[in-house]
């Protein structure tokens, strides 16, 4: 039992070393390029197809509470899955030790530093950095259309999908190729909300003999 706890001991200290150093390591190494670019694929909506536009938004359109999702690194990941896992292994000195969103920033949360250059690359292209989240996963920003559009490299529409009228972006976006280890998507260059997927059901009657 000794030998037991004294391993979850050593595994626990060596991911929280990972960890820590992982957080404080800047991922974004190279210089922020506009010239040189790639895809965040899978950012663009089936609805926002040809037969649906109606035609480009006006370039002053306001796109606010807009959100950059981040990411970690692969060995930041690991660390905080294993992290995680730990929390619910009653052999494990991590056992309920319940992290604030702060504290997962500092410790398995993107560096300060790729936070502010990517801060800075919104910022060059006249959009407003409002708030980055206290986990370090997610940056909300907000600008014009147009300034959108040119920091994306995608064109917004507006669109009428079953009688409604919404905007969305018509391609993915993309983004310089030194954000892309920290850069996941983003969230979203349109206005469509979620809806439930049940649907409520008739009324029913109890059958006295078989319950």
């Amino acid at each position: 039992r000794l030998l037991l706890c004294t391993f979850a001991l050593v595994l626990h200290c060596g991911t929280m070393a990972v960890a820590q150093k992982n957080a404080s390591a800047a991922l974004i190494v190279d210089k922020v390029d506009d010239g040189q670019l790639t895809m965040l694929r899978g950012n663009t909506l089936p609805v926002a197809n040809a037969q649906n536009d109606v035609g480009r938004v006006s370039p002053n359109l306001a796109m606010k509470d807009l959100i950059l999702v981040l990411k970690r690194s692969p060995e930041q990941q690991a660390a905080f899955d294993a992290f995680v896992a730990s929390q619910y292994d009653a052999s494990s000195p991590s056992f309920h030790q319940w992290l604030e969103p702060a504290e997962i920033g500092e410790k398995f949360g993107p560096s300060m530093a790729d936070i502010a250059t990517i801060s800075s690359w919104l910022s060059g292209h006249g959009l407003s950095v409002d708030e980055v989240s206290k986990d370090r996963m997610t940056i909300q920003f907000g600008g014009t259309a147009r300034q959108v559009e040119s920091a994306f490299h995608t064109q917004i529409h507006n669109l009428t999908v079953k009688g409604e009228q919404h905007i969305a972006n018509m391609s993915d976006p993309q983004i310089p190729m030194a954000l892309e280890p920290v850069v996941a998507g983003v969230k979203a260059l349109h206005n469509f909300n979620p809806r439930p997927l049940h649907r409520l059901g008739s009324s029913v009657t109890r059958n006295s003999d078989t319950g």
